[in-house]
């Protein structure tokens, strides 16, 4: 060998252990971001005096007289500029784990800019994952130009011939292949661009075009996973539950072009999703058919053994709905074991928690309870031995939760949550460990390290909601609520050791960042996430409140008690109060059958209702509310979602309702920082403008004409627009082409409720002319078009929503707010129309003298019809939300 390549050799070699210890530090990403970040930037520092070395060495080859000089300078800086990109791209993926995004959109810029203005087959990656850290920022503009010169980078690279002097010949055409199948991701990547940015006809529009790429780029695999993903969406979020017919039947051109086995698991995986659906809209016939026509396939293809396993899991988790535990016990023994038998440790894993689930309900028998923990006890030895991490880590947990945390043996309970801990690898896992620690120290009543480990939870979620988890809209919100959930925990922590000011600041940070999720870009607000930081317990809000004489009530509903705050403008510290009400007795559906039953006969059982709520959320802090309401014009009620249903003006304190108090009104807010955006959102117009829509009727009741003698009992300085059914047809598309301008939006017309959708947001839905349903996600998609400083939805059932998660916002709430409203009014329930002109025309009566604020004339008009109607409830069935004044 020449002594120049002699002397090369140390000097390749330190770079090749540079090379492998980039690629470990990679590895650590999902796992510990801080210490991968500080080992790339280490690694970097390194990389000069390489290159340095490696130039030194060249200019002395470059003058020997060996021969290919110029192809070992290509080929040596080809391979140092690989190891630089590599390197920035990892530290632009720790930066933005960390929620360092400015940081990381900064290291992501230089690597693009080390390609100047060539075209590059890596440009393509970092333009997608520059859009990835702009949707997280909802920056949602922003991420689609990313992602679309992402997919026109991509596209360069899709003939053969681009690749020749980068790659071997053999793999020219595979690199190709691979930049054809990375811009059709790239184009589901821009369709759930636009759907987390509220568009949701774009969505499918978008997802629908990527789904024909893949099919007509023979990406078969991707273009069906893109296809089922609509049509889950269509299923579980879609206005009405119907799937459209062309959707139905591109699901069945996939499944009959393809060879039995293959196809016959897609009709399979179609008609799961199918059940799963049929569940959540309690359809026991639609799901049990279902179940019924996926085993008539599977009966004819034994072989198919994981999909014959997910239908014992999914006749498991039907008769498990149907309280048959006996049959739901058999099914999920049948999974388990051929789980084991696979020795697959992620079936194993879900399939033995999955028995013991259902092993808990108190009808099944003590013997097969003994059956299901032995079960779990043989999959974690079976995971131990297959060295199994995640799945492992998972079963300790379960077995953690399910049995020792129940025998309350709470060292054995740590000690599984520990190992588990030592296991787990991805941040969903080591969120799970965080949970299970925190539920165990609490058992244990060691208070304070249970609110430090929940910090911790609160800062992994707060990483864990990233572009690099390359989460759908969904996941984000789901993943956006566990903090929420973390955030109440951390002020029942707090409050437990005597500092409410703390709960105070843990509560308000988690309902404003969803409400920053939520209302993001909609102009109502500062434009993007960063802003989501809660309001601490300070001199500022103390000085804000008392500028607005207003009082806040913090509600937090825990599993067999709730935590209220009382926010006083005039005290040091907020008051903290326990009382015995949990989540099993504030069950949405309970709530609504128990708080608004459907018949009108039943205001005896209502009364009846609220006084035990009334005993049980208000007594115990009579003392502070009177006082708080006494110098308080206006008390907010930031509720526990669980609580929205909750007539809080029909509650009493001390035997009064509390709609009767002369001095203070109430509303609602769903975080305190919403006050502040609507003071910094515009100038209020002194100028009211208003449009009032009537549409339909109800028995003998003209609800256009209603809306007429409702604005017929205004001042004269007000000159409403109309849009009246009995003069011409009326669609949405009308009534929003005349409202962006208008201060003051009423609707009297029906309030619809869409039984079979999931959406917060499809749920609801206002009926106008011609059977036209106008869903609150129809609203929704116009954000920050309206001036409203209100809407007034004289609808029945207007003001309530779907459930979601716990998410405090939803249906007309959410969507006008994102719109740009400031306030919204609308009943709870059924309001007979006659109550409903009655209340609206007070309402605006009083209001629009200019003495008093808008939940004060809601108050007044609320006791107006209260005294007109001695003995009906349709009075407490209205309630404000957003700003008071």
């Amino acid at each position: 060998m020449h002594p120049l390549m002699s002397r090369f050799e140390p000097i390749w070699q330190e770079y090749r252990a540079l090379d492998a210890a980039s690629q470990a530090s990679c590895r650590l990403l999902p796992y510990h971001a801080e210490q991968a970040l500080g080992e790339l930037q280490h690694q970097e520092e390194q990389l000069p005096r390489i290159t340095d070395n490696v130039e030194q060495w060249l200019q002395e080859f470059e003058a020997s007289e060996l021969k290919n000089s110029a192809d070992y300078r290509t080929l040596i800086y080809s391979s140092l500029q690989s190891l630089e990109l590599f390197l920035l791209q990892g530290q632009g993926s720790a930066l933005s784990l960390l929620g360092r995004f400015a940081e990381a959109q900064q290291v992501l810029q230089r690597c693009r800019e080390m390609f100047g203005d060539s075209p590059h087959h890596s440009l393509g990656f970092l333009f997608h994952e520059q859009g990835r850290i702009a949707l997280y920022q909802a920056k949602y503009a922003e991420a689609l130009q990313f992602y679309h010169k992402a997919y026109d980078a991509f596209m360069q690279f899709t003939d053969a011939g681009t690749w020749k002097d980068i790659v071997s010949p053999e793999d020219m055409q595979s690199c190709a292949r691979g930049a054809l199948q990375s811009a059709a991701e790239t184009l589901g990547s821009i369709a759930q661009a636009v759907l987390q940015g509220g568009d949701r006809e774009a969505f499918l529009t978008r997802q629908q075009a990527a789904v024909v790429f893949a099919r007509e780029h023979e990406f078969s695999d991707l273009a069906w996973s893109l296809l089922l993903n609509l049509y889950q969406w269509q299923l579980q979020w879609d206005a009405g539950g119907t799937i459209v017919d062309s959707l139905q039947q591109q699901l069945a051109e996939f499944t009959d072009t393809l060879d039995s086995p293959t196809q016959n698991v897609r009709k399979v995986q179609k008609l799961l999703l199918e059940f799963e659906h049929s569940m959540a809209g309690n359809s026991k016939a639609r799901a049990r058919h279902r179940l019924n026509k996926a085993k008539d396939i599977l009966d004819q293809y034994p072989e198919l053994v994981h999909s014959r396993l997910m239908l014992h899991r999914a006749f498991s988790s039907f008769y498990e709905w149907q309280a048959k535990y006996d049959q739901a016990m058999e099914h999920a023994e049948t999974a388990c074991n051929m789980a084991l038998q696979m020795e697959i440790p992620d079936l194993i894993q879900q399939e033995a928690c999955h028995l013991v689930t259902v092993s808990d309900a108190e009808d099944v028998s003590a013997d097969r309870k003994l059956r299901a923990r032995n079960v779990l006890d043989q999959a974690i030895a079976m995971l131990t031995r297959l060295q199994a991490r995640d799945a492992l880590a998972q079963a300790l947990l379960q077995r953690a939760a399910s049995y020792y945390m129940k025998e309350k043996n709470h060292d054995a309970a740590l000690e599984d949550i520990n190992r588990a801990g030592r296991h787990a690898g991805s941040r969903d896992l080591r969120r799970d460990v965080l949970l299970a620690q925190i539920a165990a120290l609490n058992a244990c009543g060691r208070k304070e390290e249970a609110l430090g480990v929940t910090v911790s939870a609160i800062k992994l979620c707060s990483e864990q909601m990233s572009p690099q988890e390359q989460m759908r809209a969904r996941g984000y919100r789901d993943l956006l609520q566990q903090t929420e959930v973390l955030h109440e925990a951390a002020a029942m922590f707090a409050a437990d050791l005597g500092r409410p000011d703390e709960a105070f600041s843990w509560l308000e940070e988690g309902k404003s960042r969803l409400l920053a999720q939520q209302l993001a870009q909609s102009n109502v607000g500062s434009q993007g996430k960063e802003d989501a930081a809660g309001i601490g317990y300070t001199q500022e809000l103390r000085r804000a409140l008392g500028e607005e004489s207003a009082g806040v009530l913090f509600f937090c509903v825990g599993a067999g008690r709730t935590l209220i705050l009382v926010v006083d403008p005039v005290k040091d510290r907020p008051q903290s109060f326990f009382v015995d009400l949990g989540e099993a007795e504030l069950e949405q559906a309970k709530l609504a059958q128990e708080v608004w039953p459907e018949q009108s006969s039943e205001d005896d059982a209502f009364v009846r209702f609220l006084g035990e709520l009334s005993e049980k959320l208000v007594k115990p802090l009579e003392e502070a509310l009177q006082e708080i309401m006494d110098h308080c014009s206006v008390l907010y009620i930031v509720p526990d979602s669980r609580l929205y249903l909750v007539p809080f003006s029909a509650l009493t304190m001390k035997g009064v309702p509390l709609v009767e108090h002369d001095h203070c009104a109430l509303a609602v807010i769903p975080s305190v920082s919403f006050l502040y955006r609507d003071r910094t959102r515009r100038p209020r117009s002194k100028e009211r403008t208003c449009l009032a829509v009537g549409v339909g009727r109800a028995g003998e009741f003209s609800l256009a004409e209603q809306a007429r003698e409702i604005m017929a009992g205004c001042p004269r300085g007000l000159q409403p627009v109309f849009l009246l059914d009995d003069e011409e047809p009326v669609s949405s598309d009308r009534i929003w082409n005349m409202a962006k301008g208008t201060t003051v939006l009423h609707f009297s017309c029906h309030g619809m409720e869409e039984s079979t959708s999931m959406d917060t947001l499809s749920a609801l839905y206002l009926e106008l002319s011609e059977h036209e349903k106008w869903f609150a996600k129809d609203i929704f998609e116009h954000k920050g078009e309206l001036q409203a400083d209100l809407v007034f939805l004289n609808a029945c059932m207007a003001g309530r929503f779907r459930l979601h998660d716990g998410l405090v916002v939803g249906g007309f709430w959410e969507a006008f707010l994102h719109a740009g409203a400031s306030s919204v009014i609308a009943p709870l329930a059924e309001v007979h129309p006659e109550d409903a002109g009655v209340l609206a025309g007070a309402f605006y009566r009083i209001w629009l003298q200019g003495e008093v604020s808008k939940a004060r004339a809601l108050q007044l008009a609320q006791q107006e019809l209260r005294r007109k109607k001695h003995g009906s409830f349709h009075w407490a069935r209205y309630v404000i939300i957003g700003a008071a004044l």
